[in-house]
């Protein structure tokens, strides 16, 4: 018997729109919006392909793709193609009655599919959640460990140096000493061999449906509680989907990450999100435990540590100044971070949102249960 070897059973439900994207993007002329149903039509290629070649049309549509730069439904409609017609063209259809402004939309960004057109969330994608709140409830809880670490940071902060190697020497550095805890590689501790995370193990989750699928809109809030809205469109997992991972502990591999340990680390992690940057707007959540960010979308503080190692001014000054500089001039300065700590008392200065049958819910935030 494999008595090393502890099986868990992990359940998400997404609490606002989640979203793992595939690297994928369909352009607007890829993809059909029926403005009077609030619909979005995605295509099958070689359905879409053998109509057109049936139809003689072949030369015409590729002319279309490689020349024209209108929205896809506009030319179907001047080629006397209607919904009736193209929908059975396609492999499926969301609803996009969330977008602001239909008109609006070029690309949208495609979430994660399986071999059989299921969308699905990689094991890694939650893995590497996990691994941000374990970091973060270790740093809260030893912060003497990383006083050396944080001189260098604000030292390669005001100094800005190569954007390439920007801040990578540090991570890695509070990485190892957060998670680098075997011995395998003595002479170098930096060495992923070393690392305990390589005992857990999480599954892909388990298929989901293209129903648990919409379309949602980029939605900034700045702290006044002023709606920004983005002409970024994305694939998501709806509010209320659940999501089912195996998570396996090798104790032979880590020893020290327990379920009750992530469960501390998650509530740390929640508690110290909410002081240092939820409570700054007035549409931030308190959420005293069982909540996680996954997926794209969902911001810096979730994603990083700056606010574990640093508080107060001093972390909205440093936040501020990392975002600045890795962002390209002329980015600069139109989102001006630089001035986040003057301005707006907290950086970034906007909290990430997305819109659902007529709510603002926060990007990737989801409950998380561990049975």
């Amino acid at each position: 018997m494999r008595d090393f070897l502890e099986r868990y059973k992990i359940i998400l439900e997404t609490i606002g729109p989640v979203f793992i994207g595939s690297g994928k993007s369909l352009r607007k002329n890829e993809y059909a919006i029926d403005k009077q149903s609030k619909k979005a039509w995605f295509f099958d290629e070689i359905k879409l392909y053998e109509y057109f070649s049936q139809k003689k049309m072949l030369d015409k549509y590729e002319q279309y793709l490689i020349k024209e730069k209108k929205p896809f439904e506009i030319w179907l409609k001047e080629n006397r193609i209607y919904k009736e017609e193209y929908s059975k063209l396609c492999k499926y259809s969301l609803n996009c009655s969330d977008i602001s402004e239909l008109n609006t939309v070029k690309d949208i960004l495609l979430f994660q599919k399986d071999a059989y057109g299921n969308p699905y969330i990689p094991g890694s994608s939650l893995k590497g959640a996990l691994r941000t709140v374990l970091a973060a409830g270790y740093i809260n809880k030893n912060p003497a460990e990383f006083v050396s670490d944080k001189g260098k940071i604000k030292t390669e902060v005001s100094e800005y140096g190569n954007k390439k190697r920007y801040l990578s020497s540090e991570s890695k550095n509070i990485e190892s000493i957060v998670f680098n805890k075997k011995k395998r590689n003595e002479r170098n501790k930096n060495d992923a061999v070393n690392d305990i995370m390589s005992g857990l193990r999480i599954s892909d989750s388990k298929p989901l449906s293209i129903n648990d699928l919409t379309i949602c809109q980029k939605t900034d809030i700045d702290p006044k509680g002023e709606e920004h809205d983005l002409p970024i469109v994305r694939e998501c997992l709806k509010p209320g989907t659940e999501i089912e991972f195996e998570l396996t502990i090798d104790k032979t591999e880590c020893e020290y990450i327990t379920v009750e340990k992530i469960r501390e680390s998650i509530e740390s992690f929640l508690t110290n999100y909410y002081k240092e940057f939820a409570e700054k707007f007035e549409d931030g959540k308190n959420h005293q435990k069982d909540v996680i960010y996954i997926g794209g979308g969902s911001g810096y503080a979730t994603k990083t540590l700056t606010y574990q190692l640093f508080n107060g001014t001093e972390s909205v000054e440093l936040t501020g100044e990392i975002i600045n500089n890795t962002l390209p001039r002329n980015i600069q300065s139109k989102h001006k971070h630089y001035k986040d700590a003057r301005e707006w008392k907290v950086s970034p200065h906007m909290i990430k949102y997305a819109q659902f049958d007529g709510e603002l819910d926060e990007m990737g935030a989801c409950k998380i249960t561990i049975t």
